[in-house]
C-alpha cells in the first residue's frame, strides 16, 4: 500500500509540474509582443518604461524621414527619394508637405514642374527645389532628389539591365536583385545627386554658422 501511495504522490507531483509549466508557457506567450501590443499602440497607450516597444521605420507614416529634419530647423536638407511609386513619382514629397505644416507649422514650397513625365515617360531633371519658412520665421532651403529617368541620364540606366520594365519602381515586395539591377540602381542614385548638385551648387556652410545643414 506505501508503494502505491508513493507513486499516487509522485505522479501529483509530475502533473503538478506539468501545470506550472502549462502556466509558465502560457503566460510568456502572453507577455510577447503580439496583438495586445499593435492594440496599446493604436490606443496610444505605448509608454518608455514598458518591457516591450514596437519600433519600426516610420515608412507608414512618413516615408521620407525629413520631419525630424524640419523639427530641428535645418537650414539646407537633401532628401532622396527611391521609394516606389510610378505614375505619381511626388505623392511622397506631398505627404511630406503636408505633414510639416500641420505637425511643425513649416511651410514648404516646391516646384515639381520638372518632376512631371514627358512624352516619351522621362522627366527633365531628376531634382526639384523648394524653399522652408519655419515657424520661428527662419528660412531653409529642400533639394528633393527622385529616382527617375531623365533626359540626358546614362544610356545604361534606360531599363536597368531587365526587361521587366519595372525600373527604377520595383515594388517594395521585389527583394531578390540581380547585379546588374544592384548596381543600375546605384548608378541612377549616384547620376541622379551629380545632376542636382551640378545644376544647384550647395551654398557654403560657412554661411549660416551656428544653424543646422543635415541630409538624409
Amino acid at each position: 500500500l506505501s508503494s502505491v501511495v508513493r507513486a499516487f504522490a509522485f505522479g501529483l507531483r509530475g502533473h503538478a509540474a506539468d501545470w506550472r509549466d502549462l502556466f509558465g508557457h502560457v503566460r510568456w506567450r502572453w507577455e510577447q509582443p503580439g496583438g495586445l501590443h499593435v492594440l496599446r499602440e493604436a490606443m496610444g497607450g505605448i509608454r518608455t518604461d514598458r518591457r516591450w516597444w514596437f519600433l519600426t521605420d516610420g515608412g507608414h507614416w512618413e516615408n521620407l524621414g525629413v520631419l525630424e529634419l524640419l523639427a530641428k530647423e535645418c537650414t539646407d536638407i537633401i532628401v532622396v527619394d527611391a521609394s516606389s511609386y510610378d505614375v505619381d513619382a511626388t505623392a511622397g514629397l506631398r505627404r511630406a508637405v503636408r505633414l510639416a505644416r500641420a505637425e511643425l507649422g513649416v511651410e514648404v514650397e516646391v516646384d515639381t514642374s520638372h518632376l512631371e513625365p514627358g512624352e516619351s515617360g522621362t522627366r527633365k531633371v531628376p531634382w526639384a527645389i523648394g524653399t522652408l519658412k519655419y515657424a520661428s520665421g527662419g528660412p531653409g532651403h529642400i533639394y528633393y532628389v527622385r529616382s527617375v529617368l531623365w533626359d540626358g541620364m546614362p544610356v545604361d540606366l534606360a531599363d536597368g539591365g531587365e526587361p521587366d520594365g519595372a525600373f527604377p519602381v520595383h515594388p517594395t515586395s521585389q527583394q531578390f536583385y540581380s547585379s546588374d539591377l544592384f548596381d543600375s540602381y546605384r548608378s541612377l542614385g549616384w547620376a541622379a545627386m551629380e545632376r542636382t548638385l551640378s545644376d544647384n551648387p550647395l551654398p557654403d556652410p560657412a554661411f549660416d554658422e551656428g544653424q543646422s545643414s543635415e541630409s538624409v
